[in-house]
């Protein structure tokens, strides 16, 4: 159970939660997640009573494997879907101008979010410089050429975007997928595990990278890693 507040926010989650098995009843959630006192191993999942993510800086989720880490990132972003039954859900995405709840699917607005996740998730078939422009081609942002060869340079690999993509190694193409990322300016940069596939060096400098763009646009990251050293050091909060 989680609960983390602060004044300013991008996220406020209430009473949602993500249960692991697919077809338990409507009781048997209530008594997995409605007491305090339940201590069996029929259900599993992640569960929020209240939680704020701060609307700029890099908030840090770290744990163990299996704790339920991209289970929470991916409720918190609305790529997993609530299920928990439980009595006064709430799920709000929060900006300036806008407000919307993100148990809605119908509601979310294009570019409000960017992914990079463990698996760069790339087209192989196509050039590396497509890849990278897909997002912000799907979401309509304009002038998103300048940030891909801005973020290339940044990344080492600016010489690879008129490349074959299934030329590129793993830790070329998990670079390339931060850039696909970035390249829409998101008001949310969710990365799980961005670092998996990379050496220190460029582990490090891939952080440093999201950590600048983060203050630069006074942006949020939702960051999930296992690693309490790296935590220690790029993270503003920490779950």
């Amino acid at each position: 159970r989680i609960n983390v507040l602060d004044k300013k926010y991008i996220i406020e989650a209430r009473n949602v939660g993500c249960l692991y098995e697919a077809n338990l009843t409507e009781p048997s959630q209530q008594k997995a997640l409605g007491s305090e006192k339940n201590h069996s191993n029929e259900v599993s999942g992640v569960f929020i009573e209240r939680l704020k993510i701060p609307s700029s800086g890099i908030t840090t989720i770290i744990g163990p494997s299996g704790s339920g880490k991209s289970t929470l990132i991916g409720l918190l972003s609305g790529l997993r879907q609530e299920n928990a039954s439980k009595e006064d859900k709430y799920l709000n995405f929060e900006k300036i101008g806008t407000s919307y709840s993100l148990l809605d699917p119908q509601k979310f607005q294009r570019g409000d979010f960017g992914f990079v996740f463990q698996d760069a998730q790339l087209l192989k078939s196509i050039p590396a410089r497509l890849n990278a422009e897909i997002a912000a081609q799907a979401t309509a942002v304009k002038l998103y050429q300048s940030n891909i060869d801005f973020f290339a340079d940044e990344l080492e690999i600016s010489g690879l975007l008129d490349s074959k993509t299934a030329i590129l190694s793993g830790g070329q193409s998990q670079r390339l997928a931060c850039i696909r990322a970035l390249a829409i300016n998101p008001n949310v940069l969710v990365c799980d595990e961005p670092t998996s596939s990379l050496d220190a060096r460029t582990g490090n400098r891939l952080l440093e990278t999201i950590k600048k763009w983060a203050e630069r646009e006074n942006k949020a990251v939702l960051w999930v890693t296992h690693d309490s050293n790296l935590a220690a050091e790029f993270s503003d909060y920490l779950i």
